[in-house]
């Protein structure tokens, strides 16, 4: 698979808006804009598949709450959050923090967690952890880190380039140029690309789960 950079990435972005535009000021905003149009995608509700990662050291603490992961996106569906203590494990169930709170009020003494819940940027769990040796596994979406300078490559550009740029060449076309037609193409590569990547992501999903082998 070839892996693309920065450097690739807005000139394929330039590439597009020649068509519309004769300006050179992309040069100056460009890597800009295509690090805006990563955090906004990244912020969306669907979240593609290379940005999951699986977390296996999560502290916790023994308070009620705990601050998420740096660059939390939000946990991945249908997967568990396991409590480990020591050889112990406990699989926690996910609930509302009303309801969970209105099972385990503060009140409650301390002890091994059952359940829990994130709002915001914390977990809460429930009831309030007894000890601070705690850890947790866990698959989450994590941020990815945008490159730092042209040469520099991560996921998006490799494994999103087309819908990086298209985001990026909207807000341009958009806001910018203020150029309809080539907000419009932008529009209909970005539904396109959406569509590839999600039909990557289900694709990856169902692969890795064993069939139910058939009588022979």
């Amino acid at each position: 698979m070839a892996v693309y950079d920065m450097d690739d990435t807005l000139a394929l972005l330039k590439q597009r808006l020649a068509r519309f535009t004769s300006s050179t000021s992309l040069d100056t905003y460009g890597f800009g804009e295509l690090v805006q149009a990563q955090q906004r995608l990244e912020h969306s509700p669907f979240k593609p598949w290379f940005l999951k990662t699986l977390k296996t050291d999560y502290a916790i603490g023994a308070a009620e709450s705990t601050a998420v992961p740096t660059g939390w996106l939000g946990e991945v569906d249908d997967t568990k959050l396991i409590l480990v203590n020591g050889t112990t494990q406990v699989v926690l169930l996910k609930q509302r923090y009303d309801d969970a709170y209105a099972e385990y009020p503060l009140t409650v003494d301390p002890a091994t967690p059952i359940q829990y819940a994130v709002e915001g940027t914390n977990f809460f769990f429930f009831p309030t952890p007894d000890v601070a040796t705690y850890t947790a596994r866990m698959w989450y979406y994590l941020a990815d880190t945008p490159p730092a300078s042209g040469g520099a490559a991560n996921n998006w550009t490799t494994h999103a380039r087309d819908l990086l740029v298209a985001e990026a060449g909207f807000y341009i076309s958009n806001f910018y140029l203020k150029h309809t037609d080539a907000a419009t193409m932008f529009q209909a590569i970005i539904a396109v690309e959406t569509n590839r990547l999600q039909n990557d992501t289900v694709w990856r999903e169902t692969v890795n789960v064993s069939a139910t082998p058939r009588d022979l």
